[in-house]
């Protein structure tokens, strides 16, 4: 029934922007993974992409009605800052211009257009080196010092020591993953699923880490057991608590929290290893942890200036 969701539309002589997006979105749920369909998370994200160009368009905007200018238009009033847009990074903005360009390429293999509107513009550089930061790892363990609850503290030292995503990597780890002799662990991660590997790799057990697992793990642990028996789940917020300790012991909170603590820790273990086996720890390329990842640390700007006084 749904494949001829579109195909009914098709029929009319006028195809409009909602109708056209509920349609598309529709074919698309559910499934996931190598399957084709969309992932709960990618279905809730293109929603957004959608309500934004009928927020803009209207939702009885015509398809064929929508030029490659008022594309460019839609495209800068996300950039706008509210009232007049709706205040999104360029890097947000560009995600949500890349999802458009998917819904009307669709439009075009239908023939419901001719042309995509969407296709020409030029998608700025998504990576903002200025939201990229040292945290240190002295502060973050005074923040997992300031914790009492022992999973809490694990979350943050895999995310700071071994770089792993939160909540993604660390909501599904099981004790099966944790091999304490080989002193390695296997990481999932879902947006790499559809890769050879199937979302998997092995990246080093680092010492530091095994305390932290040692203090959740109970007597009776099966190795199909999940490590995190509270912190998980695709609604977990532990942003809200670690920016309250933040708070708490008067630091200064610095911009996207885990995503910072993933990249100090690959921007650590690259000054120890080569940089393209760090990457294949944790799970990214070569070019987008340079790009994303990589950061210049405060002594390594010191040096050269120390190094212009003596001359």
């Amino acid at each position: 029934m749904k494949a001829g969701l579109l195909a009914a539309r098709q029929a009319s002589t006028v195809m409009r922007l909602k109708v056209f997006l509920d349609d598309y979105r529709e074919l698309k749920k559910g499934g996931g993974g190598r399957s084709g369909g969309w992932k709960p998370g990618t279905s809730n994200n293109r929603k957004q992409s959608a309500d934004d160009l009928v927020r803009y368009f209207g939702e009885d905007k015509a398809l064929h009605e929508i030029s490659a200018g008022d594309a460019e238009d839609w495209f800068q009033w996300m950039q706008k800052t509210a009232p007049k847009g709706r205040g999104l990074s360029a890097a947000t903005a560009s995600k949500k211009l890349k999802d458009a360009r998917q819904f009307f390429r669709s439009a075009v293999k239908k023939k419901l257009i001719e042309e995509n509107p969407f296709e020409d513009l030029r998608i700025p550089a998504q990576d903002n080196p200025d939201r990229l930061v040292e945290v240190t790892r002295e502060t973050v363990q005074e923040l997992i010092d300031a914790f009492d609850d022992p999973e809490f503290k694990l979350v943050l030292a895999l995310a700071r020591f071994a770089g792993l995503r939160v909540p993604s990597e660390v909501s599904c780890l099981t004790w099966d993953d944790i091999d304490f002799d080989e002193e390695t662990m296997r990481i999932f991660a879902s947006k790499t699923e559809h890769h050879s590997r199937g979302g998997h790799r092995i990246c080093p057990l680092l010492p530091e880490l095994v305390p932290y697992f040692e203090a959740v793990r109970p007597d009776d642990a099966k190795q199909r057991d999940f490590v995190f028996k509270r912190l998980r789940g695709p609604k977990l917020n532990l942003r809200t608590p670690l920016l309250r300790k933040i708070e708490s012991l008067k630091m200064e909170p610095w911009p996207k929290l885990f995503q910072n603590l993933r990249a100090n820790a690959l921007t650590d273990l690259a000054e120890e290893h080569p940089i393209h086996k760090v990457c294949r720890w944790l799970g990214n390329t070569v070019e987008v942890a340079m790009r994303h990842y990589v950061i210049i640390k405060k002594r390594e700007y010191d040096g050269p200036r120390q190094d212009r006084k003596n001359h």
